[in-house]
């Protein structure tokens, strides 16, 4: 009896080690992950130049689409679409290019490009959030030739929409110094849509990359070939006999093949990366993007496809711009004589102060990630 109890109290302690190390421990570094991140919401303001780079990507893409695709292609007629536009799809009634259509199709081309244009400026985000979400799920319900990119912006912009009509800056290229005394609840608000942002891009590469699994062509690395073969996507001369030249050995087309379903893996991984993954895969995603543009063509999907991986991999982060005026600092601590925080300095300016090296709350390398 007394050597079962003994064998027991053997086997259970690295049962026990294990559930310290992989439940207990992680547990007891809760509270510390939930007030970093709760610093981060308070005192890190989402609303940054590169956001507005983001939109003006998106903005981009959608606009070039319009104007470099001649009309008859991007609406073209049939006997099913008379005007051009797919109008019978459940809410398409409310597009743009559906209250438009036929003869007055100059009317709507002239407002999505209007719109897009003062996107692209900057000016008002809070107010250009509605309408660009308005032109891009426009232009994806009703055009007959739907596109991966088109359909990427859509939902971009809608669920950019949380965030932007809180964004109080007069143009997107601008610094936001008043974001420490906005209400927690706009606050909330604009990171709760940026998480379903990261969430919604890592769901795009992850499904890009295990939907292809079950394609024979790309289980055998040799879809590439085909494509390349096509004459719709393969590229031009002499871009086109160096790309089959590579893909016309095994090596070369099982690279490829394979190197581009890795790279929308380890894409779909970053959003529980850490800072310096989430750096080398924007630069690898950018590039690998520029690939896809270059080899096939597609631009704006590619355009599109950026500016996601900037909202997806470059999170907000503590920055002097966040900070208020100087001056303000300067004045207190001229009337005080005194510096740091023992000067009455204002409160925002203490939280928001970029921690140092070695602080236990790195809010920059601690947002939610899911």
């Amino acid at each position: 009896m007394t050597s079962l109890r003994e064998a027991a109290v053997r086997w259970s302690r690295p049962a026990r080690d294990h559930l310290r190390a992989g439940v207990i421990a992680p547990l007891r570094g809760l509270p510390k992950t939930l007030l970093a991140a709760d610093n981060v919401v308070r005192t890190v303001t989402p609303f940054t130049p590169l956001l507005g780079l983001a939109r003006s990507l998106l903005a981009a893409a959608t606009l070039a689409t319009l104007l470099a695709t001649p009309h008859t292609q991007l609406f073209f007629r049939s006997v099913n679409y008379p005007d051009g536009v797919t109008c019978d799809r459940p809410l398409s009634a409310g597009s743009l290019f559906c209250l438009f259509r036929g003869d007055t199709g100059w009317i709507a081309m002239s407002i999505a490009i209007a719109v897009l244009l003062l996107v692209l400026s900057g000016f008002l985000p809070a107010l250009t959030a509605l309408p660009h979400w308005w032109v891009a799920w426009s232009f994806n319900m009703t055009s007959p030739v739907p596109d991966g990119g088109d359909q990427v912006s859509a939902v971009l912009t809608l669920l950019l929409l949380p965030l932007l009509l809180g964004d109080r800056r007069l143009n997107h290229w601008q610094a936001d110094r008043r974001y420490t005394s906005r209400t927690i609840a706009v606050k909330v608000l604009a990171y709760s849509a940026l998480i379903l942002i990261w969430v919604q891009v890592c769901v795009i590469y992850f499904h890009a990359a295990v939907g292809k699994f079950a394609v024979e062509e790309w289980a055998n690395g040799t879809v590439l070939w085909y494509w390349f073969h096509d004459p719709t996507f393969a590229p031009a001369e002499p871009l086109r006999s160096m790309l089959l030249w590579i893909v016309g050995s095994n090596v070369g087309a099982a690279v490829l093949a394979y190197g581009s379903l890795l790279t929308e893996l380890l894409l779909a991984f970053a959003l529980v990366a850490n800072q310096r993954f989430r750096s080398v895969m924007l630069v690898v995603g950018v590039l690998f993007h520029l690939s896809i543009a270059v080899s096939f063509g597609l631009w704006s999907f590619s355009v599109t496809m950026t500016a996601a991986l900037l909202l997806y991999l470059v999170r907000p982060r503590p920055d002097s711009a966040a900070l208020p005026d100087s001056s303000a600092s300067s004045t207190t601590v001229a009337a005080t004589g005194k510096t740091g925080t023992d000067a009455r300095t204002p409160k925002a300016a203490v939280l928001t102060a970029p921690p140092t090296k070695g602080d236990d709350l790195h809010a920059h390398d601690r947002v939610p990630t899911l």
